[in-house]
């Protein structure tokens, strides 16, 4: 029985270990985060040594794919420094990424389009992201916190998502669809050559994450805290994507709960709206070169002028499109 265990615990090290292996040096999205992050510190290097206080963007890859830091420098003289890697990450993960960047003078933009709680919580792979770029650092600041789950989250596997990377690579010559179908910029753009959604219309879903909860709320405040602890400022952006009328109203909402917490909310006057497809790469929120371009230039003057929402002009921002905080607006999808 004896001899058994002990065969038993050895075949779990063994896993464990193979596990770790194979996520640090072979996992096709870690991989590429991890790549795309380096690239973007060598970018984040060259603008330190020219003495510029940065601008560091934050979020998933609606961030990534559709602002240019170096349009928006050339825009609006501003130094910006695009951390940003995929929604599914996890909106800790990717606030406590940008946390990691930031120095006293900075800035945080952390951009998101889902306040669910399912969306706010660090996923596996946004726990092994974090802890791989910034070993136990990922953990200062309080933005992750330190509790079982998390921790668990860096022993983690899927097998499945093994096994089907495994055949993509055998099939199609690459494990990650965006190792062939991207580039990422030295400026730490990620740029996507796919072009899926030119006629793609719009969604008539009604947005029901209207309420920011606890969870996120929580979240966002930890974030701002820490940014003030360092000397550096916090900003959340709305990114913009294909969607239909009634998503004006979950950002308008959002906007108004979080300038009210007195979180600053950028004022895009698009609310996160555009209904040119044309401009779209291959989802909803990822540009082409012609988007994120135009999304960098609109986006890098209100950094630049410090473009804030008043709780004032949201609300009438609100009476103007026909709805309050308690109803459902009820015109027609309309461009923007």
């Amino acid at each position: 029985m004896k001899r058994l265990l002990l065969c038993i615990s050895a075949g779990v090290l063994a896993a464990l270990i193979l596990i770790q292996l194979y996520n640090y040096f072979v996992h096709p999205e870690l991989c590429f985060y991890k790549k795309a992050d380096a690239i973007t510190t060598l970018h984040e290097q060259k603008l330190r040594a020219e003495g510029h206080s940065c601008y560091i963007i934050a979020g998933g890859s609606e961030a990534k794919t559709c602002l240019i830091p170096s349009v928006m420098q050339e825009e609006a003289g501003i130094a910006v420094v695009n951390t940003a890697t995929a929604a599914g990450c996890g909106l800790v993960s990717n606030a406590a990424i940008g946390m990691n960047h930031i120095q006293p003078g900075d800035t945080l933009v952390l951009s998101f389009i889902s306040c669910y709680e399912e969306d706010i919580h660090t996923t596996d792979i946004g726990m092994q992201l974090a802890f791989h770029l910034f070993g136990t650092n990922a953990f200062q600041h309080g933005i992750i916190p330190l509790e079982p789950g998390n921790l668990s989250s860096l022993l983690a596997s899927n097998a499945s998502s093994m096994l089907v990377s495994a055949v993509r690579k055998l099939t199609r010559g690459y494990s990650y669809v965006y190792n062939k179908e991207s580039t990422l910029h030295p400026d730490g753009w990620m740029e996507v050559h796919r072009s899926t959604m030119q006629n793609v219309k719009l969604r008539k879903t009604i947005a029901r994450d209207i309420i920011i909860g606890p969870e996120c709320r929580a979240l966002l405040l930890r974030t701002q805290k820490a940014c003030r602890q360092i000397k550096s400022d916090f900003i959340v952006m709305i990114p913009v994507g294909l969607s239909n009328y009634y998503e004006i109203k979950r950002r308008l909402m959002h906007a108004l709960q979080l300038t009210r917490t007195g979180i600053p909310v950028l004022k895009d006057n698009r609310l996160g709206l555009t209904v040119n497809n044309k401009i779209l790469a291959d989802t909803y929120y990822h540009m082409n070169a012609e988007g994120a371009e135009w999304n960098s230039r609109i986006i890098a003057r209100l950094i630049k002028e410090k473009k804030y929402w008043t709780e004032q002009e949201i609300l009438a921002k609100m009476k103007e499109l026909g709805f309050t905080e308690d109803d459902t607006p009820q015109q027609p999808a309309t461009a923007i």
